[in-house]
């Protein structure tokens, strides 16, 4: 099985108050496309910090965990990585993918 993490900001890079709505829509659309899709799926909020330049920038996230049988889920989601680039004003869209053992006991 793997485990799919998906990073969606709450916020774009200017930190606009209408931002942290559209992201919250798109986190809400992910989350019914991939329980709909692959059955299920996690969400967890977080902070995040990078180094922009030579000033470390506090970036908050939704992470979104789908664990299932699909090496890469990409495809799968291809609509919603260009939306969340366009409607967040982000270069790239994080997703990490690890080979996990899961279960139902």
């Amino acid at each position: 099985m793997y485990k799919h993490t998906i990073y969606v900001p709450k916020h774009d890079n200017d930190r606009s108050e209408h931002s942290y709505l559209t992201g919250m829509d798109i986190c809400n659309e992910l989350v019914e496309h991939l329980s709909l899709y692959f059955g299920g799926c996690t969400v967890l909020s977080g902070v995040g910090y990078y180094l922009m330049e030579t000033k470390v920038v506090m970036d908050e996230v939704w992470l979104i965990h789908v664990i299932h049988s699909s090496a890469d889920i990409k495809p799968n989601i291809s609509n919603f990585i260009d939306k969340i680039k366009t409607d967040m004003k982000q270069e790239s869209v994080l997703i990490t993918t690890e080979n996990v053992d899961a279960y139902f006991a």
